[in-house]
């Protein structure tokens, strides 16, 4: 990942936070329980609702 990429990635991760009214690192949670449920079963990852309520 070239600098560039990875300071998208942080914004991107920081402006979700922000719309969805929660901290980065609960954002991280979300996508990081979906990336490791799938590993586990080896299937493709499902898009988190991380828009939603919950």
């Amino acid at each position: 990942m070239t600098r560039s990429s990875a300071n998208w990635a942080v914004a991107a991760i920081a402006g979700l936070a922000t719309y969805t009214d929660r901290s980065v690192e609960q954002v991280v949670d979300v996508y990081e329980t979906a990336l490791m449920a799938a590993a586990h079963t080896g299937e493709e990852p499902a898009r988190p609702a991380i828009g939603q309520a919950g």
